[in-house]
């Protein structure tokens, strides 16, 4: 769960499964603006419970929320700072969404995590690829990554992660095996 303040609203990236989470947003007093990175539980699980107009959320997690405004481009949004939501390819949950700060921080959730196909933990390359290529297209300096063990890093440490792992793709196969992935 990422909280920003801007001018007017509290900008909230992910809302969490918990009942302190819950309890510390719902104490928010400022009008608040959600943004749903992914329709995972544990990053959404509290949503109906919070009240707030303003959701946005990529098209799969509005099939599960059931609520919020699809982000299929990239936007801006100023509020004293500079908010960029834009949609991520995710090998781990289709239509994910990131949030660039004021050029610094990106908050981008779980969308380095690789996927399970047949037992093996995996990328799809295609996603990974474009996956790169947006995440190296952000003026960020810092990255968060959600259930990482240090939760934020620099991009450029992200971006040199998910190449070497991109490197080892094989001819005709769609997905990258990574056992060794620090997810796995």
């Amino acid at each position: 769960v990422g909280v920003i303040t801007g001018n007017r609203k509290t900008w909230i990236f992910d809302v969490g499964s918990s009942e302190s989470t819950l309890e510390e947003i719902q104490q928010i007093e400022r009008e608040k603006a959600i943004v749903s990175s992914h329709f995972h539980p544990d990053h959404m699980g509290n949503l109906s419970k919070i009240d707030c107009p303003e959701i946005y959320v990529g098209a799969n997690t509005l099939r599960y929320s059931g609520k919020g405004t699809v982000i299929d481009s990239d936007l801006y949004i100023e509020d004293g700072l500079s908010l960029h939501l834009f949609p991520i390819p995710c090998c781990h949950a289709k239509g994910s969404l990131g949030l660039e700060v004021n050029e610094k921080y990106a908050f981008i959730g779980d969308a380095t995590a690789p996927t399970t196909k047949a037992g093996k933990i995996v990328y799809n390359a295609q996603l990974l690829f474009d996956e790169i290529r947006i995440i190296e297209s952000l003026r960020a300096t810092y990255v968060f990554q959600s259930h990482r063990m240090d939760t934020i890093y620099e991009k450029e440490q992200v971006v040199e992660y998910l190449k070497e792992i991109y490197a080892r793709r094989q001819p005709n196969n769609p997905y990258i095996l990574c056992e060794d992935d620090i997810y796995a």
